[in-house]
């Protein structure tokens, strides 16, 4: 019997210093890894260029569903010059805003194309015209944003 739990309590020893070790190795590769598992700020949430882009495509499709209502389509051209202006790639130039309000140099992202895409010629043509800004609402834009 005495054989018996000397038996017992070496195989229990070793059972515990395999249980402490594979615990300690856990712990480490959990110090080393969760840190790298989280999500920095900034990649939390959506881009400007993203944010825009959508802005304007849900915009688009409210005043496509709404022909009809003059407000879904200001609201849809106040979009899109608001996302043309601070996307605005040669404004990237300038080495300071030179206005006392947000501008497109504080960007990081700048447009290269805005377009309509279709398989249908005569489809994106119509589309294209209904999603070319009027020009009073273009003015109004340039007098509150860009000219002071």
């Amino acid at each position: 019997r005495r054989a018996q739990a000397q038996n017992e309590s070496r195989v229990s020893k070793k059972l515990s210093d395999m249980t402490t070790k594979r615990v300690i190795f856990l712990v480490l590769l959990m110090m080393f890894t969760i840190p790298d598992m989280e999500v920095s700020e900034s990649a939390k949430y959506q881009r400007s260029a993203g944010y825009g882009a959508d802005s304007v495509r849900r915009s688009f499709d409210l005043m496509g569903a709404n022909p009809g209502l003059e407000g879904y389509r200001t609201s849809y051209e106040r979009h899109l010059l608001h996302y043309l202006y601070h996307h605005n790639w040669f404004n990237q130039l300038l080495d300071r805003c030179p206005y006392d309000r947000a501008c497109s140099a504080d960007s990081y992202s700048s447009i290269f194309w805005v377009g309509i895409a279709s398989r249908s010629r005569s489809v994106a043509s119509a589309k294209a015209m209904e999603a070319t800004p009027r020009n009073t609402t273009l003015g109004a834009f340039v007098q509150e944003n860009v000219q002071r």
